[in-house]
């Protein structure tokens, strides 16, 4: 099973085209890898095509990262929408002084007009899990703390949200809601997932962005993406691009979860 990839199938798999003959072309060819001329290679290719092709269900298989969800329903949704309305107001871009609270005594449970006289990456993803329940307060975060799943949990005071395992691989294909995280010689940038297109493998993003903008800005502009910076914006990045999975650093995504509910 851990050549499927490696042998080709996943692409076949996708497009529902792999046969018995697919399986058993490539269970020979491993057999020739690593045991050939071995008296039992007939009772192998036997076990295979009888026992493991049926167990495993072999001819319904697909490559995983091919069923990431693309479109939302119902609570996720309607919090996407006010996000996407939230940062499509071009609020100015700033780091000075945390809107969200540092200490539990001083966090509130709401978001006021003077907190969104200045934003930056990580407070928009602050503003995202409030409004979603993950958290009960708004509480100040950064990157720097959200590079792994036990310090973003600590950081947000609640465990209702989990890296996505692989999901630092360019192959990933995140889901909509999930956040991206990078961190490089002390920046950072993270941001939510609004939409998936898998045709032309691009994520558009919510994001709070600086006076430079993204590594590709070409890109977001061409294809729609709001060409203003230094302020909240909508963006649109290819997957695996360099703003994205191919920036130094990248992190992969984190998805929040619901009443402990994957989304």
């Amino acid at each position: 099973m851990a050549y499927w990839f490696s042998f080709g199938l996943s692409k076949k798999a996708n497009a529902k085209q792999v046969t018995l003959k697919d399986q058993l072309d490539t269970v020979g060819s491993i057999i020739d890898t690593v045991n050939p001329l071995t008296s039992t290679r007939k009772d192998r290719e036997n076990n295979f095509k009888n026992i493991t092709s049926k167990v495993f269900k072999l001819n319904e298989c697909k490559n995983s990262v091919m069923e990431a969800k693309t479109e939302v329903g119902g609570e996720l949704s309607s919090v996407l929408e006010e996000m996407k309305q939230l940062v499509d107001k071009h609020i100015p871009y700033s780091q000075e002084g945390a809107r969200g609270a540092v200490k539990d005594k001083n966090a509130v449970s709401n978001v006021t007009d003077d907190d969104l006289v200045g934003l930056d990456c990580s407070e928009t993803v602050s503003i995202y899990l409030l409004k979603l329940g993950v958290t009960d307060k708004f509480y100040s975060i950064h990157t720097g703390i959200m590079l792994n799943e036990k310090d973003f949990r600590k950081a947000i005071r609640s465990n209702n949200i989990e890296h996505v395992v692989g999901s630092e691989s360019k192959d990933f294909i995140p889901e909509v809601g999930d956040i991206f995280v990078w961190r490089n010689n002390g920046a950072g940038h993270c941001g939510i997932v609004y939409a998936v297109d898998q045709e032309k493998d691009s994520v558009t993003i919510l994001e709070a962005i600086g006076k430079s903008g993204s590594r590709d800005e070409s890109y977001n502009i061409a294809h729609g993406g709001e060409k203003k910076k230094y302020c909240s914006r909508t963006a649109i990045y290819p997957r695996s691009g360099k703003a994205l999975a191919s920036h130094p650093g990248w992190k992969g995504y984190f998805r929040p979860l619901i009443s402990g509910k994957k989304l």
